[in-house]
């Protein structure tokens, strides 16, 4: 019961209302111990609320929902930030598989070593640089059949050849 109290208090839940239905919530599910208490709660943490609603979602995570968020969150240590931009991105570029795409942004981000909002504007601001620079187009002199020597071909003594024959 303390740990109860100590759990609803941190999230700032003070209302003896909701303090009875995380009790209620917990003895349905078999949860007598702190230990269980700890475990049962972890997917209940802040973030993975904040990511859920991110993602356009309004339920409580699944257990492969709770995986990703814990996977970025406590394997590949992400920051809150970090995360909830991934999300934004995800949002903006995908209507189904949310989580599977967010976790390739992260998982991209977590291979280049980024850790925190500057490195990725930076890594950002890189990518946007290489994208813009101008690059050989098809067909131009610069492209990749360009480099190959030019022939010049006379059509007329070409035609008159073929008329011969």
């Amino acid at each position: 019961i303390y740990f109860l109290i100590e759990y609803c208090m941190d999230r700032g839940k003070k209302d003896f209302r909701y303090i009875e239905a995380v009790g209620l919530s917990w003895a349905k599910n078999g949860i007598t111990t702190k230990e269980e208490a700890l475990q049962f709660s972890g997917k209940y943490d802040k973030l993975y609320y904040e990511v859920m609603r991110a993602l356009g979602r309004n339920t409580e995570p699944v257990k492969t929902e709770a995986d990703y968020i814990t996977r970025w969150a406590k394997t590949w240590g992400f920051p809150r930030e970090l995360i909830l931009e991934a999300c934004r991105k995800t949002v903006l570029a995908a209507d189904s598989h949310r989580f599977e795409y967010c976790d390739k942004i992260l998982s991209a981000w977590n291979e280049k070593g980024i850790r925190n909002m500057a490195e990725l504007e930076q890594s950002e601001k890189k990518w946007r640089e290489k994208k813009d620079s101008p690059s050989p187009r098809r067909g131009s002199a610069a492209g990749a059949f360009g480099r190959y020597p030019q022939t010049t071909y006379d059509f007329n003594i070409l035609e008159k050849l073929i008329s011969n024959h």
